[in-house]
């Protein structure tokens, strides 16, 4: 009564809504009692004149306000992040729940765990600020994403603020159908790719192609794509790391970038033969040696270690050097110099498998070529 219903009535609720909740006060505080049933569970009290003097009963149970008004055969309910809200959605004729401890707390999840699960669906009513949105986000992720959906209501606050703003039950229902489940980031639309696929088929105009093979001329049969691994087999002095200098250099000329790791060749000797196949002399003059080494060196960084390398560090720098350098392609001469995955012997296979599996993530990850 007094001053405590006044304050209730100018949010807009009406007296069947204090009363259905059971209400009371003493002063200028309001009393909400946490109701299972005819059982109570706590109380929370708030000063009308200080929003700031609230508190509930010490030791109380953490749980949700409103669950005596909760049909047993309900399957549909609303969770705000303070009583009033939830008076107001149960008045708009929304059966409806709140935290007792704002959009942070969410111990009431483990007392009232098993009382929320017969609900197919969870509409999570918190408040529009970046508290509320970031406490259902987590609510949602506890419950259950796939049965919680997030309700704002039309650029409002709360749904107390809503009512206060004239918005009708019909409008309430409204927002609750536009509200959003939280799906994984992982799980998308095939319908969203239309774009990607049809320039698959018809690249637009201007659109960059993946670069060619070009050893001495293109062979356009064979692009390195972006995100994809090529493996350069044969036996010992078949002449892969000659090849691959050939390769590279073709690249290199058609504006890639590489980090390089060899750890069979010390820097000096690998760019030795990449600087006679670039200028394709023996012996090239100091100044014609000093300006190919300034054109690799704006295309070109090593992994400058010499015999075997972790797996896991040679990663992290050629991560460090897409970052850093736009490194668009990553060498590894060769899979033997890796210390930690053995070329035979008990495990090795498993141990290969799970190297390859770690450069084709990297390789997707980076959008670079391997």
């Amino acid at each position: 009564n007094g001053a405590a219903l006044e304050w209730l009535t100018s949010r807009g609720l009406t007296e069947q809504t204090i009363a259905d909740f059971r209400l009371g006060s003493d002063g200028d505080i309001v009393c909400f009692p946490y109701l299972r049933s005819d059982e109570l569970v706590n109380i929370k009290r708030r000063s009308i004149s200080d929003k700031k003097r609230m508190w509930q009963e010490k030791d109380a149970e953490p749980c949700l306000f409103g669950w005596h008004l909760i049909e047993p055969k309900c399957r549909v309910v609303a969770i705000a992040e303070g009583e009033i809200d939830a008076m107001t959605l149960h008045q708009v004729g929304i059966p409806a729940l709140s935290v007792n401890q704002g959009a942070g707390n969410h111990q009431w999840i483990d007392s009232d765990w098993d009382r929320l699960q017969r609900f197919s669906e969870i509409l999570l009513c918190f408040d529009a600020d970046e508290a509320g949105q970031k406490g259902a986000r987590e609510v949602a992720r506890r419950l259950g994403t796939e049965r919680c959906k997030i309700v704002t209501f039309a650029g409002c606050k709360d749904a107390n603020d809503a009512l206060r703003d004239g918005m009708t039950p019909a409008m309430f229902a409204a927002c609750i159908e536009d509200g959003f489940y939280i799906a994984p980031d992982e799980l998308v639309s095939v319908g969203d790719f239309a774009d990607e696929v049809v320039a698959e088929f018809y690249p637009p105009e201007g659109a960059s192609f993946a670069p060619t093979l070009r050893i001495g001329v293109d062979h356009d049969w064979f692009r390195f794509r972006d995100s994809e691994i090529t493996i350069w087999t044969g036996h010992n002095g078949h002449g892969k790391t000659t090849l691959l200098g050939l390769v590279q250099l073709g690249l290199i000329e058609q504006g890639e970038k590489f980090c390089v790791f060899s750890g069979e060749m010390p820097p000096r000797k690998l760019l030795s033969r990449m600087a006679r196949q670039a200028c394709g002399m023996a012996e090239p003059t100091i100044p014609y040696l000093r300006y190919i080494m300034g054109w690799l060196g704006r295309s070109m960084w090593l992994f400058n270690v010499l015999g075997q390398a972790k797996a896991d560090r040679l990663l992290n720098v050629f991560a460090y050097a897409v970052r850093r350098h736009g490194v668009s392609h990553v060498v590894i001469d060769s899979l033997m110099m890796i210390e930690d995955v053995p070329e035979e012997g008990r495990g090795a296979l498993e141990a290969q498998r799970q190297f390859m599996n770690k450069l084709a993530a990297f390789a997707k990850i980076h959008r670079v070529h391997v």
